[in-house]
C-alpha cells in the first residue's frame, strides 16, 4: 500500500471540533487536516486562505469530519465544490471557460493549470462518452476546475448518468420551451422533487457514500443550463428562464442561425437581432437576492464575429472562448505555415520582428481560436499542399464510394466488430474498398470508432458507421467523426427511412446538429467544402431486416436522399421464425425480392439506389456479385480471425 493510502498518513488523522471531543485512536476515519493542502500562490485560482474551500464540514454524532475533495488530489469527494460556480455568479464574477471535444484527460488538465474558470465536456458533438468524462473530469480536479458536462440529448437516462460522476454543471441542449426545461430540471432532481434515479450511496458524485451531506447540498450547488438553439426557443426565452430550477441559459449561435436559414452565415444580421432580443430577455430575468438567484443567468459561445469581450461587455455572466480542438488547430496550422514559409535567410532577416509579435500579429490571431478559421488565414500555405487522408477526403488518391459506384464498381468490404485500430489497419492495406465500423453489434463506441477511423485514414480506405439504431443522437455524433458513409439498422418503413435522411441534413433540409467548423469530419474546421460534401457524397444505407420491410421495400428505397439498400439476412431469417437456419428457403425468398425490388428501379437522373449484402455460407461473395450487388460485404473481422486461428490449432494438433 502506498504512503498517501496508509492508515497511518495524514489522509486518515481526524480533526476535533474542541478538546472536549476526542476520537479514538483505534479507529482511524479517511478525514484530512485543512492544512496538509496548500496551493501555490503562482496557481491561476490562488485565493487569500484558499486551503479552506478544499474541505467540507460534515457532523458526525460528537465529532468533524473534514472530507477533502478530489480537487485536493483525493478522490472522497468528486469536485470543487465552495466556492461553487453558483456563488461565483452569485458574487458578481464573470466566468470564463474552455469546451472539450476532444476528451484528452492531458488536455483538460493543461486546460486547468492554464486558469479555465470552467470546462465544459461536451458529449453531444466531443468524441467521448461517460466513462471518457470521468477521466477527464479526474483530471479537471487536480487542478481545481470545476467541470461541466453538455448532454448528448435532453433525457432521464443521459442525466442520471452524467450527474452520478459529480461534474458541478449540466448542460442541457436542444430545449425548445418552459415543458424541456421543467424536464430538464426533473431529471437533476431526486424524487419527490423530480425523477433522478437513486444512487448516492455509491457514486463519485458523493464521494462514492463519504460525503453525507451530498443530498443536502447537492441542488443547491449544481448549476442546472438550458440551451436556446432554434427560433422557435428564441421566442420562449424568457419563459424557459423563468422556470424554477434553471440557473443559465446558453446561447447555441450556430444551431440558431441554422434555424433560420443561415447556415453559412451564423454573423448574419437577423440572426445577431435575434441574439440581442434572447439576451435581453434573459438579463432582464435575473434578479439576485440576499442569498440566491432569481432567474436565470446568461453563458454564451464566443464566435468570430462576436469575441468573448464584447460578450462581457454586454452583460454575458460566462463566456466560453474556444474550444480545444479549434484552439490546438490554429495552433498547429500557424506552427506548419511559419515552418513551410520560411527560408534559409528568415532566422537573420526576422530577429528583430520577434518582440513585436505579440502586439501586432494579436488582434489577426484572435479570431481564429473560436471556430473557423478565416479562409485567409490558409492562402498563405499555398505553396505546400496539405494532404489530409481520411475516409471522407483521400486527396485525389481515391475517388468517393458514391462516385465509385455511379462509375459502376463493385466495392467489397469487411465488418469490424473487434474495435481494433490495428485490425482495422490492416484490413486497410489488405485491399478492402470499404470497413464498416460497426457500432450495433461490435465492442466500442464513438471514441473507439474514431480511433478505427484515424487507422483506416492512414490506408486511405474509407469507413462506414453502422449505428447502434436509428436515432438523431447516434446519427450526428457518429457523422461529426467524418465516415464516408452512415448504415441505419431495423429500418422497417419507409416513414423511419425519412428520418434517418433527416438525421444526416443540416437545417432546414433536416434535424443534424450544427458543430460542422471543429467536427473531424470538416477536418476540424479547416475544409470549407464540407456543407456541400455532406450533402451530395454521403453514403446513406439503410437496412431491411424484417419481412415488413420486405412488404414496404420498394417505398423505402424511393426514399428522396437514400442511396443504398443493405440487406441483413441474420436477422431477416430470425424475424421469420428461422434464427437456426438463415438459408431456409423461405428465407432466401424474401431476400430475392428485396433484390428484384431494388435493381429493377429506374435510376432518376444521375443518381439511384444501389443494392448491397451479405455473404452467407449458402451464398458466397461472389454469386452476389453475378446477381448484380453493388456492393458486398464478405465477412466479419472476428469470423474471420476465429476461423483461422482455428484452422491453426487444428492444423498443429492433427499434425503428425
Amino acid at each position: 500500500m502506498s504512503t498517501l493510502l496508509s492508515p497511518n498518513s495524514a489522509l486518515y488523522s481526524l480533526q476535533s471540533p474542541s478538546p472536549s471531543t476526542s476520537t479514538p485512536k483505534s479507529k482511524p476515519l479517511f478525514v484530512s487536516p485543512p492544512n496538509t493542502i496548500s496551493i501555490p500562490p503562482t496557481h491561476p485560482n490562488y485565493k487569500p486562505h484558499s486551503q479552506s474551500h478544499l474541505f467540507k464540514s460534515l457532523k458526525t454524532s460528537s465529532k468533524t469530519l473534514i472530507i477533502p475533495s478530489a480537487a485536493s488530489g483525493d478522490f472522497s469527494s468528486p469536485s470543487p465544490r465552495p466556492p461553487s460556480l453558483k456563488s461565483r455568479l452569485n458574487n458578481g464574477e464573470a466566468l470564463y471557460g474552455l469546451f472539450l471535444c476532444s476528451f484528452s484527460p492531458t488536455l483538460a488538465e493543461i486546460a486547468g493549470l492554464s486558469g479555465y474558470d470552467f470546462v465544459v465536456l461536451d458529449m453531444e458533438h466531443g468524441y467521448g462518452g461517460i466513462s471518457e468524462a470521468l477521466d477527464c473530469l479526474r483530471a479537471l480536479a487536480g487542478t481545481l476546475t470545476p467541470a461541466i458536462l453538455r448532454l448528448p440529448e435532453t433525457s432521464a437516462a443521459w442525466a442520471k448518468k452524467a450527474l452520478d460522476l459529480g461534474p458541478q454543471g449540466i448542460m442541457f441542449p436542444m430545449i425548445e420551451n418552459s415543458k424541456d426545461a421543467k424536464k430538464a430540471v426533473s431529471y437533476c432532481r431526486y424524487p419527490p422533487n423530480g425523477v433522478r434515479g437513486a444512487a448516492h450511496p455509491i457514486i463519485r458524485a458523493s464521494g462514492y457514500g463519504i460525503e453525507s451531506g451530498y443530498l443536502n447540498s447537492v441542488e443547491e450547488d449544481l448549476l442546472i443550463m438550458c440551451q436556446v438553439e432554434s427560433e422557435d426557443a428564441a421566442e420562449k426565452a424568457a419563459e424557459i428562464a423563468a422556470v424554477e430550477g434553471v440557473d443559465c441559459i446558453q446561447m447555441g449561435p450556430l444551431d440558431l442561425s441554422a434555424s433560420m436559414g443561415y447556415l453559412w452565415d451564423p454573423g448574419n444580421k437577423k440572426v445577431r437581432e435575434m441574439m440581442r432580443r434572447i439576451e435581453k430577455d434573459v438579463i432582464g430575468s435575473l434578479d439576485k437576492g440576499k442569498n440566491k438567484a432569481k432567474g436565470a443567468y446568461l453563458a454564451g459561445f464566443a464566435m468570430p464575429h462576436d469575441s468573448p469581450e464584447q460578450l462581457k461587455a454586454r452583460g454575458y455572466h460566462m463566456v466560453s472562448g474556444a474550444v480545444d480542438v479549434a484552439l490546438f488547430r490554429s495552433a498547429a496550422v500557424e506552427d506548419v505555415k511559419k515552418f513551410k514559409m520560411s527560408n534559409d535567410h528568415s532566422d537573420d532577416e526576422d530577429d528583430d520582428d520577434d518582440d513585436d509579435d505579440g502586439i501586432t500579429d494579436g488582434d489577426e490571431d484572435d479570431d481564429e481560436k473560436y471556430w473557423t478559421p478565416s479562409p485567409q488565414s490558409h492562402t498563405t500555405c499555398s505553396t505546400y499542399k496539405i494532404t489530409y487522408r481520411s475516409g471522407r477526403a483521400m486527396a485525389s488518391l481515391n475517388s468517393t464510394l458514391k462516385s465509385r459506384l455511379r462509375n459502376g464498381e463493385t466495392l467489397y468490404g469487411i465488418f469490424l466488430d473487434s474495435f481494433s485500430p490495428i485490425i482495422a489497419e490492416i484490413s486497410g492495406h489488405a485491399g478492402y474498398d470499404f470497413v464498416v465500423v460497426d457500432m450495433e453489434h461490435g465492442f466500442g463506441g464513438i471514441s473507439e470508432a474514431l480511433s478505427c477511423l484515424h487507422a483506416l485514414a492512414a490506408t486511405q480506405t474509407p469507413a462506414i458507421l453502422r449505428l447502434p439504431e436509428c436515432s438523431a443522437v447516434w446519427t450526428k455524433k457518429a457523422l461529426d467523426l467524418g465516415p464516408q458513409g452512415l448504415m441505419f439498422p431495423m429500418i422497417h418503413t419507409p416513414e423511419l427511412a425519412q428520418k434517418a435522411v433527416s438525421y444526416c441534413r443540416y437545417p432546414k433540409a433536416g434535424t443534424r446538429g450544427v458543430a460542422h467548423p471543429i467536427a473531424r469530419a470538416s477536418m476540424y474546421g479547416l475544409d470549407p467544402a464540407y456543407l456541400d460534401w455532406c450533402e451530395e457524397e454521403l453514403l446513406i444505407m439503410c437496412q431491411i431486416e424484417s419481412e415488413e420491410a420486405v412488404e414496404k421495400v420498394q417505398e423505402i428505397a424511393a426514399t428522396d436522399g437514400l442511396d443504398c439498400i443493405m440487406i441483413g439476412p441474420v436477422d431477416l431469417s430470425a424475424n421469420m421464425g428461422y434464427i437456426r437456419d438463415p438459408g431456409n428457403e423461405k428465407a432466401v425468398k424474401r431476400v430475392q425480392e428485396v433484390e428484384k425490388a431494388v435493381l429493377g428501379m429506374k435510376p432518376k437522373g444521375n443518381k439511384r439506389v444501389y443494392l448491397a449484402g451479405f455473404a452467407m455460407p449458402h451464398d458466397e461473395p461472389k454469386e452476389l456479385k453475378k446477381r448484380g450487388y453493388h456492393m458486398v460485404c464478405g465477412t466479419v473481422d472476428v469470423a474471420l480471425f476465429r476461423d483461422a486461428a482455428s484452422k491453426d490449432v487444428v492444423n498443429f494438433k492433427t499434425a503428425a
